[in-house]
């Protein structure tokens, strides 16, 4: 609840895409919490998203492609494609939503 939608309120146009990836998964991560599934300590940022899939399959899918970018970024200093925005503006709407 302490995350706001990037998109509705403006910080996604002032915000690079690496920044916009990073803040989605941390609202992930805490969106989860709230509902008693988070991350685990030995779960990989694909293999939480991927656990979400089943108890939460409207947002399952895009979860697993924000881990995806996320894990590029963590992990391979890979930085988003320019898509990447598409993704987590649906991303938002399902988070906001559910």
């Amino acid at each position: 609840a302490s995350f706001r939608d990037p998109f509705a309120s403006g910080m996604a146009d002032r915000t690079s895409p690496a920044q916009l990836v990073r803040y989605s998964f941390d609202a992930l991560q805490a969106w989860a919490i709230e509902r008693n599934v988070g991350r685990r300590p030995d779960q990989t940022p694909i293999e939480f998203a991927q656990a979400l899939q089943a108890p939460f399959a409207d947002v399952g899918r895009d979860a697993v492609s924000l881990a995806r970018l996320y894990a590029g970024l963590a992990y391979a200093d890979k930085s988003p494609p320019g898509d990447c925005l598409v993704t987590l503006r649906s991303l938002w709407s399902k988070l906001t939503s559910a």
